[in-house]
């Protein structure tokens, strides 16, 4: 797909490219327009979250744990925080996801 909108704008060079969170989408922007950020939406990455909720089986503790809940609300809000304190809030994420499996 994006080898073909560089075929037809050849000279665009974009400087953001917005995507969900599909892998082969991001590689492939990623090799076609390496210069560019790529950022993706927040929306499609708490829809993942929440499909990886269900693939883990985590659905009835989730609804039912409130601990469980925020870890999963934490995680989705580390995309609002700025990057330097991505580190240390994932720290403190990682610290309670641990203290859950204990």
């Amino acid at each position: 797909m994006f080898q073909e909108v560089k075929r037809w704008c050849p000279k665009w060079k974009p400087d953001i490219i917005k995507l969900d969170f599909e892998a082969a989408a991001i590689n492939s922007c990623m090799l076609e327009f390496p210069s560019s950020t790529i950022s993706c939406c927040n929306f499609h990455f708490n829809q993942c979250l929440w499909c990886k909720i269900q693939e883990m089986g985590l659905v009835k503790e989730y609804k039912e744990n409130e601990d469980i809940r925020n870890v999963c609300r934490m995680i989705s809000a580390l995309a609002y925080l700025p990057m330097e304190h991505i580190d240390d809030a994932w720290n403190i994420v990682w610290e309670k996801l641990l203290a859950l499996t204990n």
